[in-house]
């Protein structure tokens, strides 16, 4: 993976990036700017990206799972009786 730096060009001959830069809370801003074979150059693309603070969800029970009190009894009486 790829991990861009600051006012650092990067250059790449595939279509797609994975970026693995770890953004401090804040504002952060990316161009990207694409060149054909001919040396053609695009317009450039400004991506603004807004990184927050954030809660971890836990991946495990905060306590024990609680089994039920009663089990459930049906509304319907089976055929030929009584619940």
């Amino acid at each position: 993976m790829t991990v861009l730096s600051v006012n650092k060009p990067f250059t790449t001959d595939v279509p797609t990036l994975v970026v693995e830069n770890q953004l401090a809370i804040g504002a952060h801003q990316f161009r990207l700017i694409v060149v054909q074979d001919d040396g053609l150059q695009s317009d450039p693309f400004d991506a603004d990206v807004q990184v927050v603070e954030g809660r971890t969800i836990p991946t495990v029970p905060i306590g024990p799972i609680e089994q039920p009190i009663n089990p459930v009894t049906p509304i319907i009486p089976p055929r030929g009786g009584t619940p």
